[in-house]
């Protein structure tokens, strides 16, 4: 709760997706499946990464840190079917889908990043490629530098870390939403208090480079590339921030999202905003790669994955990839998120019915669209988003 000064408690967990667990897996998979693999152009990992993990003889190891539902390493036992071994770790079990419908080469155990990986496991020094994505949300700053550490400690000499990140610097709406910069103003207040690490993405080559690793770069996508692309993006934000709002609402601390009610009504100007402009956000991968023993970790970097491939986020074609890949499954929802939203803001009284029906209508529903489920309760803290 916030103090008198309206100070947060510094204890209360920086993660608040994990509130409707149905709606948070489904928004996993879909954002995977029809957003990051199309702007990658279709590719999991960088081209570089996926020839290096192919090229290991007897077959690859991979973990994937804050796995969530694990479809980065089913798309990637696909993409690379040598691959050996891929390992999901994550502190919510309740998002892993059931073991016998993933890939034999798959499995997926429950961690906290934040904490020492077991040492019974011997999972030290034994990956190709560890690799996270969008852990914006789990950690505060002091964890991010310990959490690197571990995670180059997983490696074995010559492989790669892999990050896929983002974060409050990429996203923007043309014209200005004042709905939505209110709610900005809230969440970011709200946990920078907490000590969450507002830039982690500008400062993972700094951390990469002070645990060791060498060859690092970056590729930067932004859904403004491309007019199918920044809607689908559009969509990923609205339901990322609507959750994480409701998050902050059942926390109880912030006076400009105090209630459900509030959050509400809040995004549904917010939604009447996103339609009518242009909403940007940005994601980039940062990589590197861990020395083999002996070898300086100075020298010229691999170069940039944009001078290797070629993305066209419109068709989802790639310059040096594979035509799989290029063209990877999407995701149907096994309820839609926005038909989930239309009925959580669908508030009760005649004036607030008025006023709904001038918003935009939310896409179809792949089923009925359901109510908004109750509250469940969940781990203190989870390492996905």
């Amino acid at each position: 709760m916030a103090d008198m000064t309206g100070n947060v408690n510094s204890a209360k967990p920086l993660y608040t997706l994990n509130h409707t667990n149905e709606v948070e897996t489904n928004r996993l998979d879909s954002n995977h499946y029809n957003l990051y693999l199309p702007m990658q152009g279709g590719h999991a990992v960088p081209p570089h990464i996926k020839a290096y993990l192919a090229s290991v003889k007897g077959g690859a190891k991979v973990i994937d840190v804050g796995t969530g539902t694990g479809c980065f390493l089913t798309t990637l036992a696909e993409q690379v079917p040598s691959i050996k071994q891929l390992d999901g770790f994550d502190p919510d079990t309740s998002k892993f889908p059931p073991a016998d419908s993933l890939p034999k080469n798959v499995r997926l155990m429950g961690g906290d990043a934040t904490q020492p990986f077991p040492e019974e496991m011997n999972m030290a020094g034994s990956y190709d490629l560890v690799h996270a994505r969008l852990q914006f949300f789990s950690w505060r700053k002091d964890e991010w530098p310990r959490v690197v550490q571990a995670m180059v400690a997983l490696l074995k000499p010559g492989g790669h870390l892999l990050w896929h990140e983002g974060g409050w610097h990429g996203w923007q709406t043309i014209p200005p939403s004042l709905a939505f910069d209110e709610y900005l103003g809230h969440e970011i207040k709200r946990t920078m208090a907490l000590g969450r690490e507002p830039l982690p993405a500008f400062k993972l080559p700094g951390w990469f480079k002070d645990a060791g690793l060498r060859d690092i770069n970056k590729e930067v996508f932004n859904v403004l590339q491309d007019e199918k692309i920044q809607r689908l993006g559009a969509d990923v934000l609205y339901t990322v921030c609507y959750q994480s709002a409701l998050g902050v609402a059942d926390q109880g601390d912030t006076p400009g999202l105090a209630t459900r009610e509030r959050v509400h009504e809040l995004f549904r100007q917010i939604k009447l905003d996103f339609d009518a402009g242009l909403v940007g956000q940005e994601f980039r991968w940062v990589w590197g790669r861990k020395p083999h023993v002996g070898e300086s970790v100075d020298g010229p970097p691999t170069p940039a994955a944009s001078s290797t491939y070629a993305v066209s986020a419109r068709t989802g074609s790639n310059k040096g990839g594979d035509e799989a890949s290029a063209t990877p499954r999407t995701h149907k929802r096994k309820s839609s998120l926005f038909a989930w939203v239309k009925d959580a803001l669908a508030l009760t009284g005649s004036a607030r019915e008025k006023e709904g029906k001038t918003a935009a209508e939310p896409e179809a529903a792949a089923e009925p669209a359901k109510a908004e489920p109750a509250k469940a309760e969940q781990p203190a803290a989870a390492t996905t988003a």
